[in-house]
């Protein structure tokens, strides 16, 4: 029988084949379980992190429809940390479940957890976004999603209709604004030349026009034109108007015989002087004839006697060395004769200066004209350009308004014209002035001697006064002319704008309510409001107001400024930062949560009652953002208004009647221009006083008022007042029809045109204030978050054995392994 040998190669080869395929198997496992684990960890923290989102505030969803979560959890302060704790506790529900918990019984029942056994390590959140960030897009965003689904944009279709009906109304406003801004430019000219008058030919300048009682101009004692060489008459003092001559002739001074008359006075009493002194040496001669017949007596009477004559010779001696006395009171009488002269002369000396002051002035002033003329010139040039490139867009009534004074700009910014405004001759008037200015500094230079009685202070005196009268006829009067002929001497003062100021200095709110203290007075506290903290500074309160006084001092002002009214317009038409629909989405959203000065359903818990006027102005007050909101409406009207009587002839004839009254001169166009419109301005404002009265009584008006939609008069300017405003808004007719808005509807396009994201915040502001009053103190909106991002360090045991090769070093623990799971949620 054969031995067999037995052979391992078979059962090695089969061991280690049998070994690489369970290495297979169990590395497949193992990897498929850390795979598995990834996915379910991040799965968790998902999870864990949209559980947190559930927990939002519900008072702001329940009344806003915003969702946020507020990280305060009954604190005023976010903490992140609270935030973490949350998804701490979800993540951990599921990795780590209890028999107590129901949920945790479920996964015990399942033990799906046990194949991976994941344990949270570290949790962080980072990128935490609040609804307040982003410059309220976050805010914005849920409040456009959520009127999506309400179909609340339909009744805002008319802003859009209103926006393209305003187009031409900006347009011509834009235009005015700049006739207004030039024609200032050539007022000024105007003005300086009215000064020149009070100036060059003394008359009384007030408030922009003659100054006359009991129809006679009124004069100032001193001016350029003082110093004539004769009598003066209408034609040596360049006046060519009776009446102003008639007021002025005795002022002049004909200085000749002024100075003729000084040095009369002067050689009388150089001869007064003279007789005096014969006749005090007359009189010595006599004395001295009479003591020598006395001492010839003497000797005679003594004879051949010796006779003591020394007393009577010493008398003899004695008066012949004395020296010629006069008499006391003749040379008093002398010497106050002397200093009156001296007065005189002084008093003709200081006139002479006070004449170079006020033609140094005048020099001034001319030459701040002519500068004036050049400057004009691109300031016409650019209005007259636009103003035809408009015209098709203004309309031609409104361009022939606004051109009608191009001839005059023309005229007035030609440097080589030589007439402006009265002024008939600038260029002789600057030359002649300059050769007075000279010829009285020449005389002011000259030093005159005291006038004395004797001859040498006489002949002194006498020879510097003839040197001043040499110099003096040199000064002239050609080329300081004025044209008066249109000159008329209404004592009229300016009673409409006198009226209209007196109108609006209780404000524009207690014109146009009849009740002003049935206005709110519920007011904000500021300091933790999320547009404070976003520094989004309220509107300024007063500016429509300051606007409207503006215009009204344009006469008064002595600059070039704008007034305010086409900014306003402009500013209105300014582009998007987002969408067209959005907006409107938006504007919805805050009509459906907000109320206004006329709503009738205010609700529980609302801080402020006049919302919608805060989102345009964001002060503290009710009634500091509902006046706010009504002078700019009144402005707004007054803007329509304007455009409206600058159409109307016969408005812009009876401005410009009065206008031409009040001022006076028919030579100062840009003075009357100004002054008609200032007048037609007040008229306007009458009329939107009225117009905003009624809105404020929920009654519409037309958008642009027609001549026959005028309920204001001429005749009513002047004595405008409260009573009347509130009579005519009671009866006034409400206007129904495509282009018809009331208050509601200003106050939407206001909205419309006003910055979006002031309005977020603001909105937010009303949100958190309203929570806060009706539920919670604490809430704060700065603190509800919309989204984060967090992550997560998860940690898995090894099961089978560990896959060194398969994992990153950094991504292995003293657990097994680690693995970073992160992930973003948002409402």
């Amino acid at each position: 029988m054969r031995k067999q040998k037995a052979s391992g190669v078979i059962t090695i080869y089969l061991t280690l084949t049998l070994s690489i395929m369970i290495t297979l198997i169990v590395t497949t496992i193992e990897m498929a379980r850390v795979t598995a684990a990834r996915a379910y960890s991040e799965r968790v923290l998902q999870t864990a992190m949209e559980s947190t989102l559930c927990d939002y505030y519900l008072p702001l969803f329940e009344r806003y429809h915003v969702f946020g979560l507020d990280i305060g959890y009954g604190s005023n302060i976010a903490d992140s940390n609270l935030l973490i704790d949350e998804i701490r506790k979800g993540i951990e529900v599921s990795f780590l479940p209890t028999k107590d918990d129901p949920i945790s019984n479920l996964l015990l029942q399942k033990k799906s957890y046990l194949i991976c056994n994941p344990m949270l390590e570290e949790l962080s959140v980072e990128n935490i976004h609040y609804i307040t960030d982003l410059d309220g897009e976050f805010f914005r965003k849920q409040a456009t999603s959520y009127m999506k689904y309400q179909a609340a944009t339909e009744e805002l279709e008319y802003i859009l209709d209103s926006v393209h009906a305003l187009e031409k109304t900006e347009k011509a406003n834009q235009k005015f604004e700049e006739k207004m801004k030039v024609e200032q430019e050539f007022m000024l000219i105007d003005k300086d030349i009215l000064k020149l008058m009070e100036l060059i030919d003394g008359i009384k300048i007030k408030d922009n026009q003659i100054e006359c009682k009991n129809g006679k101009p009124k004069t100032i004692d001193s001016f350029a034109k003082k110093l004539l060489s004769e009598e003066p008459t209408m034609d040596n003092a360049l006046i060519n108007h009776f009446t102003i001559f008639d007021s002025l002739k005795d002022n002049y001074i004909n200085y000749p015989n002024q100075l003729i008359s000084l040095k009369d006075s002067a050689k009388d009493v150089v001869e007064s002087y003279r007789t005096a002194y014969e006749n005090a040496v007359r009189q010595r001669e006599q004395e001295l004839a009479s003591l020598r017949a006395e001492r010839a007596d003497m000797l005679k009477e003594s004879k051949d006697k010796p006779c003591d004559t020394t007393k009577i010779d010493a008398r003899i001696m004695s008066l012949e060395q004395s020296p010629i006395t006069i008499d006391i009171y003749v040379l008093d009488s002398l010497m106050a004769s002397c200093n009156s002269i001296n007065q005189k002369m002084a008093n003709f000396l200081n006139t002479l200066k006070v004449v170079k002051e006020k033609a140094s002035q005048a020099l001034s002033l001319v030459q701040k004209i002519k500068e004036a003329r050049y400057k004009a010139q691109d300031s016409k040039n650019n209005f007259l350009d636009g103003l035809n490139k408009a015209r098709e867009e203004i309309g031609d009534v409104l361009y022939e308004e606004l051109s009608n004074n191009s001839e005059e700009m023309e005229r007035y910014s030609n440097p080589e014209e030589k007439g402006i405004g009265i002024i008939k001759d600038i260029v002789s008037m600057e030359e002649t002035l300059i050769q007075d200015i000279k010829v009285l500094e020449e005389v002011e230079r000259c030093v005159l001697p005291s006038m004395a009685y004797t001859e040498e202070g006489y002949d002194a005196w006498l020879s510097k006064v003839n040197l001043i009268q040499t110099s003096l006829d040199h000064y002239k009067l050609n080329g300081l002319a004025f044209d008066y002929s249109g000159v008329n001497f209404s004592e009229e003062k300016n009673s409409i704008l006198i009226a209209g100021k007196s109108l609006i200095s209780d404000g524009l709110l207690n014109l146009v309510l009849e009740d002003v203290n049935s206005v709110s007075k519920a007011e904000l506290s500021q300091s933790e409001l999320p547009s404070f903290t976003a520094k989004k500074l309220p509107e300024k309160s007063s500016q429509a107001e300051n606007n409207i006084k503006n215009i009204m001092n344009t006469e008064d002002r002595e600059d070039i400024t704008t007034t305010g009214v086409g900014k306003l317009g402009t500013e209105a038409l300014g582009s998007f930062a987002n969408s067209l629909v959005e907006e409107l989405l938006f504007q919805a959203y805050e009509n459906e949560h907000c109320t206004y000065y006329l709503s009738e359903d205010y609700k529980l818990g609302q801080v402020l009652q006049y919302e919608l006027e805060y989102l345009l102005y964001g002060n503290m007050s009710d009634k500091e953002n509902v006046s706010s909101f009504i002078n700019r409406l009144i402005l707004i009207r007054t803007i329509g208004n304007m455009i409206s009587v600058l159409t109307d002839a016969n408005k812009v004839r009876e401005a410009s009647e009065f206008a031409a009254l009040v001022v006076g001169f028919s030579g100062l166009p840009f003075l009357i221009s100004v002054v008609k419109y200032v007048i037609l301005f007040i008229w306007a404002l009458e009329q939107s006083l009225v117009e905003t009265a009624a809105m404020l009584l929920d009654k519409n008006v037309p958008i642009f008022c027609m001549k026959d939609d005028f309920v204001v008069e001429f005749k009513d300017l002047a004595s405008f007042n409260k009573e009347t405003i509130i009579k005519k808004a009671k009866n006034y007719k409400t206007k129904e029809g495509f282009l018809s808005v009331g208050y509601k509807e200003y106050l939407q396009i206001s909205l419309f045109f006003s910055n979006k994201n002031n309005q977020y915040y603001r909105m937010m502001d009303i949100i958190q204030e309203n929570l806060r009053y009706e539920y919670e103190d604490s809430f704060r909106i700065r603190n509800c978050v919309v989204n984060y991002r967090a992550g997560a360090k998860i940690s898995m045991p090894e099961q089978f054995f560990s896959l060194p090769f398969a994992i990153n070093r950094e991504a292995l623990s003293i657990h097994g392994y680690l693995y970073l799971a992160q992930n973003t949620v948002s409402y």
